[in-house]
């Protein structure tokens, strides 16, 4: 299992340099695009190489790559997520009107659209839940869903990131199952209501209104 490194996952031109980089996301306009994402690898900020929860992390990841391009997105764990944690810490020293973390959120939006895609990036927030934080989760929630569609997770630990991230990757590749094709449940439904009408007519029984 490689980490930092590997050849087919390399970021794009534009954020080669870390000091550029770091630049480029103190500013919504010039903001680096995200790297092309190989299934399996997970880009990671800087911030979290140390962590104690990066082992854990890698087990569910080819290779792992670490990163101070965006200092608004923590991981990037599939090529259709972009996951960013609200820490305590965060979340404390934002003020009533949530504009550090409204500031944040809109990062994350403009970057998830700002590319050419058949679909855009999916934002995930996780909010890291706790006695603390707790008076601030109505609020943030209805920030991040209401005003820019994202997705709002609470997070009590943050052991529970590993699982969640190597969920979000292998969505990717699964299908989902509580997806309806709509066309042949509308199908399914007309031929079972012409069943019920057929075998309601006198001396026409299930086996010949099947027919």
């Amino acid at each position: 299992m490689n980490v930092d490194s590997c050849d087919d996952f390399k970021l794009s031109q534009s954020s080669t340099s870390t000091a550029a980089g770091s630049s480029a996301a103190t500013n919504t306009s010039t903001q680096p695009d995200l790297p092309k994402l190989p299934f399996g690898h997970c880009l990671v900020n800087v911030r979290w190489r140390n962590h104690e929860i990066i082992p854990e992390i890698q087990k569910s990841f080819t290779s792992l790559m670490y990163t101070d391009d965006y200092d608004f997105i923590d991981f990037h764990p599939s090529s259709q997520h972009i996951v960013a944690v609200l820490s305590e810490a965060e979340v404390l020293c934002n003020n009533d009107e949530n504009q550090n973390i409204r500031r944040k959120f809109a990062r994350i939006y403009k970057l998830s659209h700002q590319n050419a895609r058949a679909q855009p990036l999916h934002g995930v927030i996780l909010f890291h839940f706790t006695e603390i934080t707790e008076p601030f989760f109505q609020s943030v929630q209805s920030l991040c869903v209401l005003d820019f569609s994202m997705t709002f997770v609470p997070l009590n630990s943050y052991e529970s990131l590993p699982p969640l991230l190597s969920t979000l990757k292998d969505s990717t590749k699964t299908k989902n199952p509580f997806k309806m094709d709509r066309a042949s449940t509308a199908a399914r439904c007309t031929n079972k209501d012409v069943l019920i009408v057929l075998m309601a007519i006198p001396g026409v029984g299930e086996k010949q209104a099947r027919k």
